[in-house]
Formats: structure tokens, C-alpha cells, sequence
């Protein structure tokens, strides 16, 4: 009888998790789609809404901090730390990180659960991006996978983000990043809390003239 118990009880919560992810990934994917809710900012506005994301995910980091609450932090290289908590937006297309200057295109943006701008390509500075089509005939399940071509002068550069979504509902600063060449990243910044997600996928480039 105990044993039987304890096989129920297994079951119900494998069950309980198999449907929390379901709903996490769903709500991910209905964020990331191009038929999401209405924009939160004009399109013309877009400069702002990422103004107001990087400074939401300062004030979350330095909350965290604060508030001895670093594990709700996730922040995958320094050059993220960097941007997250010393960045500046000097305009459109335009970004200081620290001492250096960068050219910047946003791929997609969302802020407080609304979809302000969405593309599957940006470029700038000469270098491009491209999200490129996901395999419809593959199923995944908890983590999704974003792959991304990045065409600098004569050279591809292809990689792939995993977006866990059980994973990162549980911070309220995470990052994701890809140093493509010395000059060139490419970054994911997500800013909880999940129920009320923001979140912007860009690339930057360095300008001429910065420090190496």
C-alpha cells in the first residue's frame, strides 16, 4: 500500500511539472510571435521602450543586490554585467557600454508583455543578422531553440540560443549572450517578473575610434 502511494504521488508530480512547463512555453511562444498583443509603444517609439527595459533590468540588479537576493540574478558574461548595469542609450541605433561605443539593431522587443517591435532580420554597420526558420517537424519541449546567421563582410557566423523558459521565469535579470567576433555580440536580456516579461534580442556593434 505505501509503496502504491508513493507511485501516485510520483506520478501527480511529474504531472504538475509536465503541465507548468506547457504553460510556460506556451506563454513564450504567444510573447515571441509576430501576431502578439497590440504595441505598447508606437513603432516610432521603440528607442524608448528600450530605454525603459535596460533601465528595469538595473533597477531589478540592483534590488537583487540589495536585498541579498543574487540567485535571482543570471548573468552570463561580464560584457552582459557590464551592459546591464552600465549602459547608456545615447539615441537611435546608438549604445555606450562602459568606455566603448556601439552601433546597435534590435531583432525583437517586448516590454511588460507587449510586443513593441519584431523582426526575423536587422543589420547594421554593414553586419546582419537573421533569425533563421525553426524545423516545424521537431517538437521541443521545455527549453526553445532560436537559431541566428550573422553575415560580417564575407564570413557566416551561425549559433543557437535555448530559451528555458521553467528556467528563467525564476529570475528577475537573465542573459543570454554571443560574442560573434571581437567587436560584434549579439544578446538576449530578459526582465522578470515572468508574469509581466520584458524582453529584447539586438546586436551591437563597436564603433571605430573605442578602446579594444
Amino acid at each position: 500500500m505505501k509503496k502504491t502511494y508513493s507511485y501516485l504521488s510520483i506520478s501527480i508530480i511529474i504531472i504538475v511539472a509536465v503541465v507548468l512547463t506547457s504553460i510556460i512555453v506556451l506563454h513564450y511562444n504567444a510573447l515571441r510571435s509576430k501576431k502578439g498583443s497590440n504595441s505598447a509603444y508606437p513603432i516610432s517609439n521603440v528607442t524608448d521602450a528600450f530605454k525603459a527595459l535596460l533601465l528595469k533590468a538595473k533597477n531589478n540588479y540592483i534590488k537583487a543586490i540589495t536585498n541579498n537576493k543574487s540567485w535571482s540574478i543570471s548573468i552570463d558574461s561580464k560584457f552582459a554585467k557590464e551592459l546591464v548595469t552600465n549602459a547608456t542609450v545615447l539615441g537611435k541605433n546608438r549604445l555606450q557600454v562602459g568606455d566603448n561605443t556601439y552601433s546597435y539593431a534590435i531583432l525583437s522587443l517586448f516590454y511588460n508583455g507587449l510586443k513593441v517591435y519584431n523582426a526575423s532580420n536587422a543589420s547594421v554597420d554593414g553586419v546582419s543578422i537573421a533569425l533563421l526558420p525553426r524545423n516545424k517537424s521537431i517538437t521541443y519541449t521545455g527549453c526553445q531553440p532560436s537559431t541566428y546567421r550573422v553575415a560580417v563582410d564575407h564570413n557566416n557566423y551561425t549559433f543557437t540560443f535555448f530559451f528555458c523558459g521553467p528556467m528563467i521565469s525564476s529570475y528577475s535579470v537573465y542573459t543570454i549572450t554571443e560574442n560573434v567576433t571581437n567587436s560584434i555580440y549579439f544578446i538576449e536580456v530578459d526582465v522578470g517578473p515572468w508574469s509581466n516579461l520584458s524582453t529584447v534580442d539586438f546586436l551591437l556593434v563597436k564603433e571605430p575610434g573605442n578602446p579594444s
